[in-house]
């Protein structure tokens, strides 16, 4: 995909920096500002998305729910997965 070719109407008033969604705007500022809202139960750090600390914690639990149909390598992100499927030439992601 081009993503330059995307519109961006969403712009910082820091660095200037353009996003076609408002919420990725809002999680960049909270970025400038230093406001990430979700702490980890287990470690105490912090992140500005739900879903990035979600990620995080399989990493506490040990949980990899993301499996490659081709060599059983497990994940715990389906981007990791997806990247990992590279390696696989022939396949279509």
């Amino acid at each position: 995909m081009f993503y330059f070719l995307i519109d961006k109407p969403f712009s910082c008033d820091f660095c200037g920096s353009k996003f076609s969604q408002w919420g990725n705007l809002r999680h960049h500022i909270q970025r400038h500002l230093g406001i990430s809202p979700y702490a980890c139960p287990y470690c105490k750090k912090t992140f500005i998305a739900p879903c990035k600390l979600e990620v995080h914690i399989r990493g506490h639990l040990d949980e990899r729910p993301y499996e490659c149909d081709r060599c059983q390598a497990t994940f715990r992100c389906n981007d990791d997965l997806r990247k990992h499927l590279i390696i696989h030439a022939d396949y279509k992601v």
